[in-house]
Order: structure tokens, then sequence, then C-alpha cells
């Protein structure tokens, strides 16, 4: 477990004040901050240097500060390397007038190495290690073999991650790009696009060309994926009482040119000696209603037959998180978009951590 916390000095603060606060003597105090602080924020009088803006202070046993105010850190968040496996299960389901059209299931098995650098950056290497995909459609086989198959194109991500523990920016856009240059040369082979029109391998490698040449189409399509969702965020970085408001940009399962942003709120529903569990929970700012009714029209209407209606979309995430060392132990999200009474699309995930 950590072995400081990092407080942030607050006006009017004193050696004395502090060390009375956290129950020891100043010389304690002074001695366990300048045994962890490096050569510049050393205190050598009576008094806090005016430069000094943190001061170390030996972690207590819980996993957030009693002082709501003060300290901004998370007790974990400058642990040198965290380690941790994880299985997935994502079920989607679409219905079209309250029956099931498409249906699918997809698990993963997930290796994740958390490290934390001398210049306080936080490096975030994701493994894909094995994958299962399941359509519930007649001759989908040949399907889950190629996106399976795809996997291996992005199956080990590095990411550098903020200050609010989001991804910030991709490190090793240039292993990818590799990844891709060799799988696609074997699409031609692949028995999906050997039964498909030659039209649809083209338009997979346009698409994989366009994808895996631009880094900001990289980060936007990792910045979607449910694993990273959940696991980077700011509870890496900060205590529950300094959680930011959240928002993250997503687009339409039904119309995926409609792009929108979602509000997060976050909120601590229990807490054991063990785990804290938080729920997340997120609505549209703004939705672009006359763009969606067009396109509705043109693609669902003629199936549907009935108008357009209202368009309702929800997300719900719950996590908990380790007291031991700070990362996820198990998470759930249920999201939900619907056009009221015509289609619904809903997405089931669940995360459990599993031994490595």
């Amino acid at each position: 477990m950590m072995e400081f916390i990092k407080y942030k000095i607050q006006q009017g603060d004193t050696l004395l004040s502090i060390a009375e606060q956290q129950e020891i003597s100043v010389k304690e105090l002074v001695g366990f901050h300048n045994e962890n602080c490096g050569m510049t924020n050393v205190i050598i009088a009576n008094k806090l240097p005016i430069h000094l803006k943190f001061i170390f202070l030996k972690n207590k046993e819980s996993f957030e500060s009693n002082d709501k105010n003060s300290f901004t850190e998370n007790v974990f968040s400058k642990i040198s390397k965290r380690e941790a496996r994880y299985r997935t299960k994502q079920i989607n389901i679409i219905k079209l007038n309250d029956v099931i059209s498409a249906h699918s299931a997809i698990q993963c098995d997930y290796y994740l190495l958390l490290q934390n650098k001398m210049n306080e950056e936080i490096i975030a290497d994701v493994r894909l290690d094995d994958s299962i995909y399941n359509f519930y459609t007649q001759g989908s086989e040949e399907l889950s073999d190629f996106i399976r198959s795809s996997d291996t194109v992005k199956s080990n991500i590095i990411y550098l991650l903020d200050e609010k523990g989001a991804i910030a920016d991709l490190l090793n856009e240039e292993t990818i790009q590799q990844n891709w240059h060799r799988f696609k040369k074997q699409l031609p082979m692949n028995k999906f696009f050997q039964k498909s029109p030659s039209e649809v391998l083209d338009k997979i490698i346009n698409a994989g060309n366009i994808e895996y040449n631009s880094k900001i189409i990289l980060l936007k399509n990792s910045n979607t994926n449910l694993f990273n969702k959940i696991m980077f965020g700011q509870y890496l970085t900060k205590s529950f009482n300094n959680f930011e408001h959240e928002q993250f940009d997503t687009e339409s399962h039904f119309f995926p040119q409609i792009a929108f942003t979602v509000d997060f709120e976050t909120t601590k529903s229990s807490e054991d000696k063990s785990v804290v569990n938080y729920t997340k929970k997120g609505r549209p700012k703004f939705v672009d209603i006359d763009s969606m009714i067009l396109l509705y029209e043109k693609f669902y209407r003629p199936q549907i037959e009935f108008k357009f209606t209202d368009y309702l979309y929800d997300i719900e995430i719950d996590f908990s998180v380790s007291k031991e060392d700070g990362l996820i132990n198990e998470a759930s999200v249920s999201i939900s978009e619907r056009i009221k009474n015509n289609m619904e699309s809903q997405v089931l995930y669940e995360l459990k951590r599993v031994e490595l």
C-alpha cells in the first residue's frame, strides 16, 4: 500500500497545526516529509517554506482523507506500479417494434499495467489477451472469426493518462500502424471476405487505412471502448471529495452520424473495509433531433412504419474500487438508447477482476 499522502497546504496552515491534525509531533512530521519530498522541497526551519505547496504525510488506513477539503489526491495515485487482470462480458440487443432484430455477446480477457513515472506521468499498458465473439444470427461464424482476428491489430495499446486519469495520448502508435499493415495483407485470405463481394473488402481496408493513420481517430475510438471508459477516470488520481463534473463524447448507435456529449454525475453509493462503491449516471447535454428525424425517415420508417416519437438515452456505471491498491474490482454498465416504442438498443457490460 502507498506509504504517504500528498497534502495540499491551506492558507493558515502551520507545521504545528498540521502535526496536531495528524496527532504526531512536528519533528515526526518534518522528518517524514523530508525523507520523501526531494531536495527542492526540504523543510529546514521551524516553519513552512513560502514556496512549498504540498507536504508528505504518513498514509492512514482509510482509503480517503478525513479532511474533506485538504487532500486532493487519491492515496494510491503515486504507487509506482499496479497491475490487474480482468474478464469482461458485453451483451448487445437491438429491438425493432419490440422484436429482437440483432443479438450478440462479446467476452474479453484484459491485462492492465499502470506505472507512475518520476515526472508524475501515469502510463497505462492495456493488453487484450483473448476475445470471444458470438453473433446469434445464421452464418455469422466467419464474421465472428474476422472480428476476433482483427483484435490483434490493437491487442496492446499504451496510453498516457492526464491528471484526471483520462486518456491523453497514445504512445505506441507506430507499432499499431505496423500491425495494421501486416493484418490487411492477410484479409483477402479470410473466409469472411472470400464469401463477400469484393467491395466489402475494399471498404474495410479503406476504413482501416483512415483509422490507423490518424491518432485523433485512434484516441477517439479508445475513449469509446467500454473497458477504457470504466478503467480510466478521476478515481485513479483524486479522492472522492475532489471529484469533478465529467463529460464524454459518444455517438448514436442507430445514427452514427450524430454525435453528442454526455454529462456524468458520480456518487459514492456505499463503503466497507475492503472496497468503495461508486455510481455514475449520464444524460445527453444536447442531441440534434431534427437530423435524427431525417435519418429515421430514410433508414428505419420504411421497415417500422410508425413515425418518429421521442429520443431517450441513459447510461449508468456502477463500480467498486479496492482499498488495497485503488484499482477497480468489479463494474457493470447499462446503456439504453430508444426511439420510444419503435426502436431500442441495449448494452449490458460486466467487468470482474480475476487472478493475474
